[in-house]
């Protein structure tokens, strides 16, 4: 016989939802709505929940959350609060699975905040256990297609903060023997979250997650600059005619041309060296929502932060003011503007390249960039071959990409923008300034690689050292 449990929303009739993972829900869920158990229980406020449940296919599980329930496929690492996103919000189309450094910071976040809760004795042994060994999973690249949420939406990254409290609650329910959704055992809030706010474990996961990404840009563009300075060398003796407003000018070598874009580069590394890690190391984790620190344990912030510091890598340390850190963007607007400044230096090499290429037989032809940079067009069997389709082309538009999501000239840039328009302790356009950064970067970083692989050699109209510089300027 079933027990008769009273609702509080209706004290006068009995509630059959806390029978939902009882050994006589598989009676009632084989039961017929015009059955006598349904009969009994048709006041009921939850029963058309139930009804909901005995609905779903077995491909599901049911997650039930403060707005009601929702079928998750059963064979998703994430839960009800990540798929509530992915509903809301479809506005980039780019999944958070687009940035593994994203992911990987965000399971580095989660595990030093295990370690910290559990070394202060909040997270008993077993649910440490099975949250590390997730966290870990998630670090060497496995679950990254759980991550669904899309980069752009509201909340300050709330819903990704939630993917990756469910995504890594699963999989330890899994290291412990459960299956997924059963929160009773371990909880995405309660136990992976713990002493943890969106406006914390966010915004430090962003920061990590750039300076993961920062060495591989740092490497890219330490190789094109060393491919530059190799080709300055190599094109010493080759004599051109200096161009201003495209008019003919002073003689100069191919090689000054060249040794000048490995110096421009130069600059924008020893910056971009020196004051990323500056901008970037300085973490809020330990703020929770406001930067108070409300609901951690006073000896928290040390402990997590020394811990993620540890597992990542990176000299992080604690924000001196953290209400200060939790409210302010300034090191993304800051940080953009250097790769914005990068971007627009490339951008005007791939310009230069793409003009002294150009021809072969009517044009400056100076250079010759090669087949792989220079992709034939064969639209007109009569054009020898179009040099806009090639990867200067391509690696030029590619960047003007850093350079709109940071602005222009002409109007406020948009990371001077994104870090105005939030208000108060509210960063809600954080996972905006996420999308823009981690884009921009991997562009870089991307791009630099390509445009080394395309390096050129000289063209036919240096084929004949002086010739062009002769007549105007006598050596």
């Amino acid at each position: 016989m079933l027990p008769s449990l009273r609702t509080k929303r209706n004290p006068g009739h009995t509630c059959i939802m806390p029978l939902l993972h009882s050994p006589a829900f598989n009676s009632i869920g084989q039961a017929q709505t015009t059955s006598p158990l349904f009969v009994a229980f048709r006041h009921c406020p939850c029963l058309s929940e139930i009804l909901f449940i005995m609905s779903s296919p077995a491909s599901s599980r049911i997650e039930k959350d403060l707005l009601g329930v929702l079928e998750v496929p059963a064979n998703a690492y994430y839960g009800i609060q990540t798929l509530r996103a992915v509903n809301n919000f479809h506005l980039s189309g780019v999944p958070l699975s687009h940035y593994p450094k994203l992911v990987v910071a965000l399971a580095m976040v989660k595990q030093a905040a295990a370690d910290a809760n559990h070394q202060l004795g909040h997270l008993n042994d077993t649910k440490h256990s099975a949250i590390s060994e997730a966290c870990a999973r998630l670090i060497r690249g496995d679950f990254h297609d759980q991550f669904v949420v899309d980069m752009i939406q509201g909340g300050a990254g709330t819903s990704t903060n939630m993917n990756a409290n469910e995504v890594i609650a699963n999989i330890a329910l899994e290291t412990m023997g459960f299956e997924k959704g059963e929160y009773k055992h371990l909880h995405p809030n309660n136990d992976v979250n713990m002493a943890q706010s969106t406006n914390d474990a966010y915004p430090t996961a962003i920061r990590l997650g750039l300076l993961l990404g920062h060495d591989a840009l740092l490497a890219s563009l330490a190789s094109l600059i060393q491919a530059f300075a190799a080709k300055g060398e190599e094109f010493n003796h080759v004599l051109k005619m200096g161009r201003t407003q495209l008019q003919d000018a002073v003689p100069m070598t191919l090689g000054q041309e060249f040794r000048a874009f490995a110096t421009t580069l130069t600059e924008d590394l020893n910056r971009l060296r020196s004051l990323a890690p500056e901008l970037l190391t300085e973490v809020n984790l330990g703020g929770t929502a406001i930067g108070t620190g409300i609901n951690a344990d006073p000896g928290y912030q040390k402990l997590a932060v020394d811990r993620l510091a540890l597992i990542s890598g990176q000299p992080l340390v604690p924000a001196a003011d953290l209400i200060e850190a939790t409210s302010d963007m300034g090191a993304f607007v800051l940080f953009s503007g250097m790769l914005k400044r990068t971007a627009v230096k490339l951008s005007k090499i791939c310009n230069d390249l793409r003009l002294l290429s150009s021809g072969p037989r009517t044009g400056i032809n100076e250079i010759n960039l090669g087949a792989p940079a220079r992709q034939l067009d064969h639209a007109w069997q009569g054009q020898p071959g179009d040099p806009g389709s090639g990867q200067s082309g391509g690696l030029r538009d590619h960047r003007q990409r850093p350079v709109a999501d940071h602005g222009s000239r002409r109007r406020p840039v948009a990371a001077q923008r994104d870090g105005a328009a939030d208000r108060l302790q509210d960063l809600r356009l954080d996972p905006l300034a996420a999308a823009r950064h981690g884009h921009a970067a991997r562009t870089l970083h991307r791009r630099h690689h390509r445009q080394r692989t395309a390096l050129p050699r000289t063209g036919r109209a240096l084929d004949r050292p002086g010739h062009r510089t002769e007549p105007v300027h006598r050596l």
